[in-house]
């Protein structure tokens, strides 16, 4: 049996491709580290701009419960129905989902560190003419 799962294509039984199902909706906890965190909430300014998102978590805060990461989480467009979120002492959260949303919070974290590279123009690598001399 053939079949494509996440982007890797697959030969296996019907029972083989069940069992790896299963294995992938399984829900996982991880550390969503600080670093992370602000990964989202730059995220979330970016794609629906800084007034929005402070209208958004006007009131919310991280101190008793995490309910403005969790606003966060959802702006991004992070299902928050499948998503548990408990804090790790005082280094971040733990957050308990698939490994599908683990990657899209780890994808917006490698953006923000990350971000694309605007386009340079085309510039000489030498100079044309006589070398320069050199001091």
């Amino acid at each position: 049996m053939s079949n494509t799962l996440a982007g890797y294509t697959l030969e296996c039984t019907p029972a083989a491709r069940a069992g790896i199902d299963e294995i992938c909706s399984r829900l996982i906890t991880f550390h969503l580290t600080p670093d992370m965190a602000r990964s989202v909430y730059i995220t979330a300014t970016e794609q629906r701009g800084a007034a929005y998102c402070e209208q958004a978590w006007q009131g919310l805060s991280n101190s008793a419960r995490p309910d403005k990461i969790s606003k966060a989480l959802e702006l991004v467009g992070i299902d928050m129905a499948q998503m548990q979120i408990a804090f790790h002492g005082m280094d971040g959260y733990d957050v308990t989902c698939s490994a599908e949303l683990v990657q899209q919070i780890d994808d917006f974290h490698q953006h923000v560190l990350n971000p694309p590279q605007p386009n340079q123009p085309n510039q000489p690598t030498r100079r044309r003419g006589a070398p320069q001399p050199i001091s």
